[in-house]
């Protein structure tokens, strides 16, 4: 454990899982945003909106000496927006096509079930954290 005490230790593992939660935070909320806007026909008055994916990062805390986990960043679905032959839509082109954004609504459920688990996990490691730092005092006192 290099010299480091048991409090140190938990700190780094309350530290790493806290970051893990902001990122998945990031993710539900961007998710959500994608499945709020799944049926917008037009985000600028001109395209359809774009879904948006979040990828994560590993960082190295060169003060705690572990690695967390951030948002590195969020793009955009440069996938085709869906065609839709609805040529009594005020915004279908001369074809009679009405471009829809790229969101399939079940894929985004499937990773929006992703991410709570994986920000549930993360809740669980912080509570599990916090009860063997309060017992590790307790120890300490006693």
């Amino acid at each position: 454990l290099d010299g480091e005490g048991p409090l140190m230790i938990l700190r780094d593992i309350l530290k790493l899982a806290s970051s893990a939660l902001g990122a998945q935070s990031t993710r539900i909320r961007v998710i959500s945003e994608n499945i709020a806007n799944s049926d917008s026909v037009y985000s600028d008055g001109k395209t359809p909106y774009r879904r948006k994916v979040t990828t994560f990062e590993a960082v190295f805390d060169r003060k705690a000496a572990i690695e967390n986990v951030r948002v590195r960043q969020i793009n955009r679905d440069l996938s085709d927006p869906v065609r839709r032959y609805e040529p009594s839509h005020p915004r279908a082109d001369a074809a009679g096509y009405v471009q829809y954004p790229n969101v399939q609504p079940l894929i985004e459920m499937a990773d929006l079930r992703d991410a709570e688990r994986s920000y549930r996990a993360n809740v669980q490691v912080v509570e599990t954290a916090k009860r063997l730092f309060r017992n590790a005092l307790d120890i300490m006192r006693a």
